[in-house]
């Protein structure tokens, strides 16, 4: 028979903890001061569907109901709420026996703990036994509050009596991240429970309380994932489709890599767009553009997006990169495509990611790509790079390679004293990829690859087809010499270089 499992009362929480408590359980919720340990207590007592007892040595009685009311919690009828000053296991016995009580929350053990200095650590550790001993066999959950010094947390390395007799340790943090300042949940022990290891984020909200948010990486191991899709979805750009073998798979992930003003976000528009006009829910992620600066930018193109944002057939999430939390970053997105089951999702773009929190970057990635996956979205990513190809950059730094499923180069190309634009797809996995580096140009409508027939011509030096050049990737384009080819081919003598001579000075008269 499958064990009951109790909520603790947060949504997020009980993600990590695989459902929430087993019952006769005890719990220590630990931390520095500061870090949210009588808040999260706080609300698992006011959100708890059990009968709850609330046993206070800090806290009045007032001062909890008001906190209460900040935070819009609904507090059952049948919670109590005592404020003590000692704790006497008999008395809270026949206390839980006589009001029937489910759940107790001790806040906190420290006065107790200060009870028994300069006594040896064993009569402490013998009224821990006790006193969990006494509330398992009642059949309650207990939460116990416990304050701590950075040596003393157990998910550091410390351990004290409570650690040892628990069932699970909580263990909450507040991290410097730059100038600001990111707060941590982890649970260093689940006897019995398979959770989620780590350190998973969490906020104090205005109205809310304690929002947990699962380390973004555990996520992917939650699902199932879903089998791979044959379908094709396309860009809307007929010369990229032809060179993606038809298209990309749905619910792939395409990574354009290039440096800046190569069309990066261009091509993402035109991605949305054609998802737009076939009638599918769409999402950009802009960690650059708000959502008005980038529906204007689109209107330059001739993109309307401002209709499909206000009847909601697009999302714009914006979210400002300095104050970026991975983990509650990575849960707006799963929360915006399952609530609007978007088809297409546009990452604009990765290198803010990447540049900020470098060590984080990939895992997140990797947890968004298998996220989407499973979602049956197909995803564009737009990663700048700082090299012309940014091969090394994709494999060595951000390994994104082995993310993406699609791979398109978009890069400068210098003709002369012209800068060209040239597009390659070296992936495309499960499709048979156009290999042949292509010119295109940004203009109203979007991105435009050419036709080789297309190419304008110079007034000044020729400008060619590129394929008429050898080492156009290499942006070190040489140009194609007719002659040389058809004798190397036949295998005939090269043809003699006429070097011009050098122009003839007069002498200079003598001194």
């Amino acid at each position: 028979m499958a064990t009951k499992i109790l909520e603790s009362g947060l949504p997020g929480l009980d993600n990590i903890l695989r459902g929430g408590f087993k019952p006769a359980t005890v719990v220590i919720v630990e931390g520095l001061p500061g870090t949210g340990k009588t808040l999260l207590a706080s609300e698992m007592a006011a959100r708890s569907k059990q009968r709850t007892l609330y046993l206070s040595f800090e806290i009045s009685r007032d001062f909890f109901y008001e906190c209460c009311e900040s935070f819009q919690w609904a507090v059952s009828p049948d919670f109590v709420f005592s404020e003590v000053e000692e704790l006497d296991v008999v008395a809270l016995q026949k206390k839980i026996e006589d009001l029937k009580i489910e759940r107790v929350v001790i806040d906190s053990l420290t006065p107790t703990k200060l009870q028994f200095e300069g006594r040896p650590q064993r009569e402490y550790r013998a009224f821990l036994q006790n006193l969990f001993r006494t509330l398992k066999s009642l059949n309650v959950l207990t939460v116990c509050i416990t304050e701590t010094s950075p040596s003393r947390l157990l998910g550091e390395t410390g351990a004290g009596p409570e650690h040892f007799l628990a069932d699970t340790v909580i263990t909450l943090r507040k991290d410097e991240s730059r100038r600001s300042l990111l707060r941590s949940l982890e649970v260093a022990k689940s006897r019995g429970q398979n959770a989620l290891l780590g350190r998973h984020s969490f906020r104090i909200l205005d109205s809310v309380g304690v929002q947990v948010f699962p380390r973004a990486y555990s996520r992917q191991r939650m699902t199932t994932m879903r089998a791979f899709s044959d379908e094709k979805v396309t860009f809307g750009i007929p010369g990229l489709e032809a060179m993606l073998g038809g298209g990309v798979f749905k619910g792939s992930t395409t990574l354009l890599v290039g440096i800046s003003g190569t069309g990066k976000t261009v091509t993402g528009m035109q991605f949305l767009n054609e998802g737009l006009k076939n009638g599918e829910s769409c999402l950009l992620v802009s960690m650059d553009d708000s959502k008005e600066q980038f529906c204007k930018q689109a209107s330059q193109l001739g993109f309307h997006f401002s209709e499909a944002v206000q009847t909601g057939q697009l999302a714009i999430f914006h979210e400002m990169p300095v104050e970026i939390e991975l983990d509650a970053h990575f849960w707006e997105i799963q929360k915006i495509v399952r609530e609007r089951k978007c088809t297409r999702v546009v990452i604009d773009s990765v290198s803010t990611y990447e540049k900020l929190l470098p060590k984080e970057c990939h895992e997140f990635l990797i947890a968004l790509s298998a996220f989407l996956k499973n979602e049956g979205a197909t995803s564009v990513l737009a990663l700048e790079s700082n090299e012309l190809l940014g091969l090394s950059h994709i494999s060595v730094n951000l390994r994104a390679s082995g993310l993406a499923d699609n791979i398109v180069l978009m890069n400068y190309v210098e003709i002369s004293t012209t800068l060209r634009r040239a597009i390659t797809v070296p992936k495309t996995r499960g499709g048979k990829p156009d290999h042949q580096t292509r010119e295109y140009v940004i203009k109203a409508g979007g991105l435009a690859i050419l036709d080789e027939s297309s190419v304008p011509a110079s007034d000044k030096v020729p400008q060619l087809p590129l394929s008429s050049y050898y080492g156009v990737l290499a942006r070190s384009p040489t140009r194609h010499s007719p002659i040389i080819d058809e004798s190397v081919a036949a295998g005939k003598p090269m043809p003699k270089s006429k070097i011009p001579k050098p122009l003839k000075t007069s002498a200079s008269p003598a001194n």
